[in-house]
């Protein structure tokens, strides 16, 4: 990890990450989606665009058997950390790849 930096751990279903396998250094985005008892229009409540978090992949475990569970260790911004730990928790995050070229 490089200074300024926390590693947040993120199990994640199969639903919740690419098939594409995950490697160290790959550039991430982890975004907070709506509860399950929301509008899922692509957009929060309030019309605006989904929050995220950039990140890097540090780790990725194997799929866990019989749940398929993935455990991400990503690497964020030190004042990211705690929020996408929380959405983690809360099972409203989900991890996306970033574009090759960082845009």
């Amino acid at each position: 990890m490089k200074a300024g930096e926390q590693l947040v751990p993120i199990g994640l279903e199969p639903k919740q990450i690419p098939a594409t396998t995950l490697v160290p250094g790959q550039k991430v985005q982890l975004v907070h989606v709506p509860a399950q008892d929301t509008t899922d229009t692509g957009k929060t409540s309030d019309g605006t665009v989904p929050r995220t978090i950039d990140g890097r992949v540090v780790r990725a475990s194997g799929a866990a058997p019989g749940t398929g569970i993935v455990v991400v260790d990503v690497a964020t911004a030190v004042a990211d950390g705690p929020t996408a730990a929380a959405w983690e928790a809360a099972g409203t995050l989900r991890l996306i790849l970033a574009a090759a070229d960082g845009n």
